[in-house]
């Protein structure tokens, strides 16, 4: 676990060491802030547009999956590509260290990033906190719930990109491959729910258990401050699995 460590940090320092880190910090704050306060794609009440304290609107069920197909294949594009297009790959390798703890250490390091782009919504948490009539009737619950439901979902986001930067050398293209997927992901739900109508009666009902595995139905209880436990099993054992591939990506080739 010291070599992750080891390796998370690095990761964490890279991000900063270029622009990169500080623009997605900027662009996801200003993104978000643009749906709670300002405007919603989805035509979701802003913050002052509700007469209620909460923060539905931060964690509505498509805000933040929608920010996380963006940002999710952003934090995760240089993961490995980069190490492929530096040669430093073969480096790593060589070293002795497990590739499942070369893996977690690099996804470790782009959940900080993460934690960080979330972290900059704590200023809305303080703006409901004093819309609020009576600061102790705040419904602290939901709002943990939020972020926890977030950081798993955005956690099997980044697992899922950084699977793809593994295959290439180029950022640009593992951000591409890894924006593709996720947007797939998305638009999983809404595409099932449209054509079950459409399909006969066999086909139908598998549509409509394939939508409840899309991006925006996994997260649509976290709005209600609700973490279901089959979404969560489901996530945690998506990342999992992407993870475990991201690994036996890096021993094959390790032995080749």
């Amino acid at each position: 676990m010291g070599a992750a460590l080891a390796i998370a940090k690095r990761e964490w320092k890279a991000y900063f060491a270029s622009p990169l880190g500080f623009v997605l910090l900027i662009l996801f704050s200003l993104l978000l802030g643009l749906f709670v306060y300002l405007w919603s794609p989805f035509g979701v009440p802003t913050l002052f547009a509700r007469q209620s304290a909460d923060l539905s609107g931060v964690f509505a069920a498509r805000h933040l999956p929608l920010l996380f197909v963006l940002f999710g294949a952003a934090i995760s594009m240089r993961l490995w590509s980069e190490e492929r297009r530096l040669g430093t790959e073969e480096l790593l390798l060589t070293l002795p260290v497990r590739p499942i703890d070369a893996v977690l250490g690099k996804f470790l390091g782009a959940m900080g990033m993460l934690v960080l782009c979330l972290a900059t919504t704590l200023p809305t948490v303080y703006v409901v906190w004093s819309l609020c009539d009576d600061p102790r009737g705040l419904e602290w619950g939901p709002i943990f719930g939020g972020y926890a439901g977030s950081l798993v979902l955005g956690a099997t986001c980044i697992a899922l990109g950084q699977l793809a930067s593994a295959f290439t050398r180029d950022q640009l293209v593992a951000f591409l491959v890894a924006f593709t997927l996720l947007a797939l992901w998305f638009f999983l739900g809404d595409l099932a729910t449209n054509l079950a109508p459409h399909l006969p009666e066999r086909f139908a009902g598998a549509a409509n258990e394939v939508q409840q595995y899309g991006l925006t139905a996994l997260f649509d209880s976290v709005d209600r401050g609700v973490i279901l436990m089959k979404n969560l099993v489901f996530l945690v054992s998506a990342c999992a699995l992407l993870l475990g591939l991201n690994a036996a990506v890096l021993t094959w080739r390790k032995a080749g």
